[in-house]
């Protein structure tokens, strides 16, 4: 309110006149309000309109029946619609147009790509060493779990030098392989993907399972407390930074409410389309409980289009 004084005298102070300045004593005669960057020495600043998303700005209240908003400007911000753009107000038509939009040209490109190739063999993590091979811990982390708990823990519930999750195949087609995690273990892309400001953004990963796994309803009870043996994938994804994350559940029938996979998996390419947020983490959660089987995943892909 005492901000609003100040303003109110300080316009009136100059109503006799056509020009009105701010941080200026010589206003322009061309203009009506005179703004210039410089308010204390050497510090600078910007104008600052209205920024609104998209419901926001249909609920101003422009005058339909006169001109007398036309011209009006604000800045719209929604991330649903994934709109950010300058906006003005066409009163002869009763329209918004764009001024300037900032939505980030993708072509149909890629904005990040894991396919485990530039890794040696044997990357990752073991029973035995929380960190062997060139480990790319700035591009994906791996974690494993104390058993029974969501308290990370390396090696967690891995025993040995054969438990494991470590970059595995041949030398052009490698993957990152899960072999007897006994309790739950987790790849996690890092850092952030930024999505803003790109549309239908999407992400996909390669799942599969070898040998025979299993899972029976009556031993779960939780996800990091899935016992008797039950061997699944969780796929999960967070928009906002890492704050909240999405469990994809029972991609095509082939898991549970509980789970995305449960388990034999065979090749699938999970996919999640129409993403919007400020950035994307994605995190995909396994376990399994015998020397004999085998989960891998491999392409981890998030794409944008036009």
């Amino acid at each position: 309110m005492k901000n609003f004084y100040y303003i109110f005298i300080f316009l009136l102070c100059h109503i006799a006149t056509a020009q009105v300045g701010f941080n200026t004593d010589n206003p322009s005669t061309a203009s009506t309000l005179h703004i210039e960057a410089e308010y204390s020495a050497g510090v600078f600043g910007g104008l600052k309109l209205p920024v609104v998303t998209l419901t926001q700005r249909n609920n101003i209240r422009v005058d339909a029946e006169t001109m007398r908003d036309d011209g009006l400007m604000v800045y719209v911000h929604d991330e649903i619609s994934n709109t950010y753009c300058w906006q003005i107000y066409d009163a002869k038509i009763g329209e918004w147009h764009n001024i300037q939009c900032f939505t980030k040209n993708c072509g149909g490109g890629a904005l990040f790509t894991e396919d485990f190739e530039a890794y040696a063999l044997d990357t990752g993590i073991t029973g035995t060493n929380s960190a062997s091979g060139d480990y790319p811990t700035t591009n994906f982390i791996l974690t494993s779990f104390t058993a029974g708990t969501n308290t990370a823990n390396h090696p967690g519930t891995l025993v040995d030098a054969d438990d494991y999750a470590k970059v595995a195949g041949i030398s052009n087609d490698k993957y990152l392989s899960f072999r007897d995690t006994g309790g739950p273990l987790r790849y996690t892309t890092q850092p952030a993907i930024d999505i803003v400001g790109y549309a239908n953004v999407s992400f996909s990963i390669d799942i599969s399972s070898t040998n025979s796994l299993e899972y029976d309803d009556a031993n779960h009870t939780g996800d990091f407390n899935c016992t008797g043996g039950n061997d699944y994938v969780d796929v999960e994804y967070s928009l906002d930074g890492g704050l909240t994350y999405i469990e994809v559940p029972n991609y095509n029938g082939q898991g549970n409410a509980n789970h995305t996979f449960i388990g034999d998996i065979p090749p699938t390419t999970l996919s999640v389309s129409n993403l919007v947020g400020s950035s994307l983490i994605i995190r995909v959660r396994v376990q399994n409980n015998e020397d004999t089987e085998y989960i891998s995943i491999d392409n981890v892909s998030v794409t944008c289009g036009n």
